[in-house]
């Protein structure tokens, strides 16, 4: 059981900027405006980033809330001159940055180049809506990954660039043609259904139900197999012993809750998890051998689909030819609650 004391919100922030005149040539051919909207389960960072002279974690973030921060840099965008009135909505569903490093030379000739073993990746994807008057019709979505051959720190603001960029022109060329029989919304049903979008019962209380989450659901809807159990160590492996229940069940849990947390069960170790506004975080093994997720999907799929691509089974090269030092580190993840998958 790893009880690691991993808070991101005793993080200090490391800054991600936008200057205003990257976006000054933007131009806008087929709607009024662009607007972003920050419907994430998380909105207070971007990610992680370890740096300074003790090595520490920083939160990469902008300097104020995401969607008001990136609308703040498009004052200077071109508009068409004929007006159409209609703005494009940009609804921010994901937005991660993120990074591999890597020592093993072979992977480094072969992927990276003189980059010194580090892959910083964005994760984006969003959903778009043509805003006119009251109403708003589905446009269309995003999904995709940005990627540099070089060090978080250095990557961090033309990552946050590109997906903001391609966001919009994306948008724009979606407004072009509009989906006919696409779904429409008014404001306010709009508002509600995000509002809604993360009524789960695990974030509704502060004392989740203790047992054994069988299932990722299990964890979801709190409802954990309840009764009196115990954690077992023998040789590097952890078992939930619990009576009546047959370890063919507990062997493969999802996780558990205890009166120390909520842990979820990677390799055969149970990581303890954190809660951060609507969804939670834990540091946890840096090579990821057994999910006991559904699909066995560790990652949520955009990344997983270009890491697989990238790299070869998400990664599977860079684990195998990295040094051991650190394959044995901690690393954070953060859960990505609708699907039960990690950034």
């Amino acid at each position: 059981m790893q009880k690691n004391k991993f808070n991101s919100e005793k993080f200090k922030p490391y800054e991600v900027e936008l200057k205003k005149k990257w976006f000054d040539s933007t131009r806008l051919q087929f709607c009024d405006d662009a607007e972003f909207v920050d419907i994430r389960a998380d909105k207070s960072k971007l990610g992680f980033i370890r740096t300074g002279d003790a090595n520490e974690f920083f939160n990469l973030k902008f300097g104020e809330e995401t969607g008001a921060y990136i609308n703040s840099r498009l004052v200077n965008m071109i508009r068409p001159k004929l007006k159409t009135g209609n703005t494009i909505k940009i609804v921010i569903k994901h937005f991660w940055l993120s990074q591999l490093i890597v020592r093993g030379a072979l992977v480094k000739k072969i992927f990276l180049g003189d980059s010194k073993g580090f892959l910083s990746y964005c994760f984006f994807s969003c959903d778009y809506y043509l805003h006119r008057g009251d109403e708003l019709q589905y446009a269309g979505k995003l999904d995709t990954v940005f990627y540099f051959r070089k060090w978080m720190g250095h990557s961090t603001a033309d990552l946050a660039k590109n997906a903001v960029e391609t966001a919009i022109e994306v948008g724009d060329s979606l407004a072009a043609k509009p989906q006919a029989g696409s779904l429409s919304f008014k404001d306010k049903q709009f508002t509600d259904t995000i509002n809604a979008m993360y009524n789960f019962p695990i974030l509704a209380t502060n004392a989740p139900k203790q047992g054994i989450y069988v299932r990722y659901t299990d964890f979801l809807n709190n409802t954990p197999l309840e009764g009196t159990f115990e954690l077992v160590s023998k040789k590097g492996e952890e078992n939930i012993m619990a009576q009546g229940i047959d370890t063919s069940i507990t062997n493969n849990a999802w996780g558990y809750c205890n009166d120390e947390g909520i842990f979820k069960h990677i390799n055969d170790e149970y990581y303890r998890m954190t809660r951060v506004q609507n969804t939670f975080e834990m540091s946890g093994p840096r090579e990821i051998k057994k999910t006991y997720t559904t699909g066995e999907n560790f990652f949520i799929i955009g990344v997983n689909t270009f890491l697989g691509g990238m790299l070869g089974g998400a990664g599977s090269i860079f684990q195998m030819l990295s040094d051991k030092s650190i394959m044995n580190e901690l690393v954070p993840y953060q859960l990505n609650i609708r699907t039960g998958t990690y950034y």
